[in-house]
């Protein structure tokens, strides 16, 4: 028969693995919310909807893929999406990076001649996760691109050390010869719904017309948006029209994930 110590220190022993385990639970539970990631984000604007692909297989991380260079290495734009920039194009995709899904805008392309490209763009963007965060913020040097993140203006690159909300409005101006853009990352995230992407192009913009573009207004326009998937494919979106974007597919509502 077991003595009344021996019982007592067995008993306390039994507590403790039912308490240390009740409380790795939630930990293992954010650690497989923080790892969800979606193969597939759905696209809708009006009554259409098109089903998207991230880009990439998540051996990299975003930054690593959109290679974002300053003087004297490049010249305030993205190196990495060469191939996949649009002259007077906007785009945006998900990419599947090592650190999770970002959000991926990308404008114009670099390299266009002389008194042709460049851009103004106003986006108001409603519905991030509360958990997510602007990786990349291009071109975010004094009096150029404008990021107000629930209510906070980032003035420059290196103040923004919280990029975080659920809100953003952006202002993009770029000039001749450049491409423009931004990455939100932690579309994984179980801490969102849809997100809202509402673009003003060109005279729609309240940047609009930039004073350092080179000749006449007209010749410095976003004339396409499109919505890009892993498989290739681009589906034009209707310019002036908000998007919602959101994990899974073009299934009725309740049969998503």
């Amino acid at each position: 028969m077991a003595s009344p110590l021996r019982t007592a220190v067995a008993l306390a022993l039994v507590v403790a693995v039912l308490v240390a385990t009740a409380l790795a639970v939630p930990s293992l539970a954010r650690e497989e919310r923080g790892s969800n990631r979606p193969d597939s984000f759905a696209v809708t604007q009006g009554e259409r909807c098109v089903t998207i692909q991230p880009l990439d297989n998540g051996t990299r991380s975003v930054e690593s893929f959109y290679d974002y260079r300053v003087p004297p290495d490049g010249n305030y734009v993205s190196y990495g999406t060469l191939e996949l920039q649009r002259s007077e194009t906007s785009q945006l995709f998900v990419y599947n990076g090592s650190d999770g899904l970002s959000l991926v805008f990308l404008h114009d392309r670099l390299g266009e001649r002389s008194a042709f490209g460049g851009g103004v763009i106003t986006a108001e963007i409603s519905g991030l996760p509360r958990d997510g965060r602007w990786a990349i913020m291009d071109d975010k040097y004094v009096k150029i691109d404008l990021y107000i993140t629930d209510s906070q203006l980032f003035e420059v690159q290196e103040d923004a050390i919280d990029r975080t909300g659920t809100r953003t409005r952006i202002e993009w101006v770029w000039k001749d010869n450049r491409s423009d853009g931004a990455v939100f990352r932690g579309l994984g995230s179980d801490g969102y719904d849809e997100i809202t992407i509402d673009m003003r192009f060109n005279d729609r913009s309240n940047r609009y017309p930039y004073d350092e573009w080179s000749g006449a207004p007209e010749r410095h326009r976003i004339e396409e948006w499109i919505a890009r998937s892993a498989t290739g494919r681009t589906y034009r979106l209707e310019m002036g029209r908000p998007v919602t974007i959101e994990p899974g597919d073009c299934s009725p509502a309740e049969s998503r994930p």
